[in-house]
């Protein structure tokens, strides 16, 4: 999982766009553990989560056009 985190975190500060094809919704893909001891790796996952989600819109998009 760390390095899909990585890999995001690099196509977001670059600006660019990524396209995936899941079988499970995006909160689905981090098991959140129960009992919390994970919290830098959840923290990590909430702020991919939240970058997958902002790249889906049409502000980012039009940011990426831009960009090139």
């Amino acid at each position: 999982m760390n390095r899909f985190i990585v890999f995001i975190d690099e196509v977001y500060y670059r600006r660019r766009s990524v396209v995936l094809e899941t079988t499970v919704p995006l909160e689905d893909l981090f098991k959140k553990p129960e009992d919390n001891t994970q919290y830098d790796e959840q923290f990590a996952w909430d702020r991919t989560l939240s970058r997958l989600k902002e790249m889906q819109t049409d502000e980012y998009n039009q940011m990426v056009e831009k960009h090139f």
